[in-house]
């Protein structure tokens, strides 16, 4: 009965009808003492709560299901509600409570060893951080998050993680960086089809564009972004903070100008001219001599320890793997990121590729 229920709410045509159904979903089960649907029903209505603003409800809802999941130790329970409070804590500006709450359904995740779970925990993670302006930790998570859409073959969600990385590159001043990873993005995406990811991808290009001596470009790109329904929150979120950034910068006159030609933007060929000039502009950033100089610098252990690196291994896997010691693994990543002129792991893989040493 519950099921079936479920399923017609999930072809009503709008969130009050879903939460009507819902609600008499949530009665049955606890008519039936179905602990799981009880469960499951107050984390929809709780998103349902979210999406129409009522963050109070929502965590309330949240609240009680996080207690009863730790009664039952039910560690699924446990992930699916700190993740849901950790989306309330991001919309309500919360961003270290936000994180934290993501830590907690991170490490449940890894605990029930699922891959999703533990992406999702990741991506959370670093949009916390990231809105709370610590880009290193915001790049650390952002690409474990990626290796993990990777093997999943998620290919919507590696264009989240690819936008990310390129924000936190912005973020960073590494325009270089943030453009191959906004390039990366904008394929993907127009590869998958998938509106929400070619909107985030999108929106982080327009972040890319203010900070890079184009601000009316990018007021045009994320007004078309604001305007388009289905956004994910975090490129909601991030799209309302790049506009305000932007109607701060630019003249009234010329920011408004700019919000208005939005409606003239065509997505697709959009897109295509947006992906031609990255690549134009990333291809001319790294000359190929310098490239291949960066490449023949790195000795053959070396090579060893940044495949390792990309992989996802701490220093101490590393040394087990090679039969190295610590220190001695340690010695090697300096001298990786002094050849390839990067300040850590994450940048350090990123140039890899770019000099396809990977």
């Amino acid at each position: 009965m519950i099921y079936a229920l479920q399923l017609l709410g999930a072809l009503a045509d709008d969130d009050a009808e879903k939460t009507r159904i819902t609600q008499e979903c949530l009665a049955i089960a606890r008519t039936g003492h179905s602990r799981w649907w009880v469960h499951v029903c107050m984390i929809d209505l709780s998103y349902l709560a979210m999406n129409r603003g009522d963050y109070a409800e929502a965590r309330a809802l949240l609240e009680e299901v996080l207690l009863l999941v730790q009664q039952e130790n039910n560690q699924a329970g446990l992930c699916q509600s700190c993740a849901a409070l950790s989306q309330i804590a991001m919309l309500e500006g919360k961003y270290s409570e936000a994180r934290s709450l993501a830590l907690a359904a991170l490490t449940a995740a890894e605990d029930m060893g699922y891959g999703s779970a533990i992406w999702w925990s990741h991506s959370a993670i670093a949009d916390s951080a990231f809105l709370e302006g610590d880009y290193t930790t915001a790049q650390c998570h952002y690409q474990k998050g990626l290796e993990i859409c990777r093997q999943l073959n998620n290919l919507q969600g590696s264009v989240f993680e690819l936008s990310g990385l390129g924000g936190a590159a912005c973020g960073l001043k590494a325009y270089a960086e943030a453009r191959r990873y906004c390039c990366d993005a904008l394929r993907v995406a127009a590869e998958t089809g998938s509106i929400p990811a070619i909107l985030e991808s999108i929106n982080t290009t327009a972040g890319l564009l203010a900070e890079t001596g184009e601000p009316e470009r990018a007021a045009q790109l994320a007004g078309f972004v604001a305007d388009q329904p289905g956004l994910e929150r975090i490129t909601r979120l991030r799209n309302e903070r790049l506009l305000q950034t932007l109607k701060a910068v630019l003249p009234s006159n010329e920011f408004l100008r700019a919000v208005e030609q939005s409606r003239y933007f065509e997505r697709d060929e959009g897109v295509g001219i947006l992906i031609a000039e990255m690549q134009q502009v990333t291809q001319e950033t790294l000359p190929s001599a310098r490239l291949q100089r960066l490449a023949d610098a790195l000795t053959e252990r070396e090579s060893e320890v940044l495949t390792l690196i990309s992989e996802g291994l701490s220093n101490y896997d590393i040394a087990v793997r090679l039969f190295l010691g610590v220190s001695t693994v340690k010695t090697h990543i300096n001298r990786i990121f002094g050849k390839l002129d990067v300040k850590n792991r994450t940048q350090a893989v990123a140039r890899a590729r770019e000099l396809k040493l990977l």
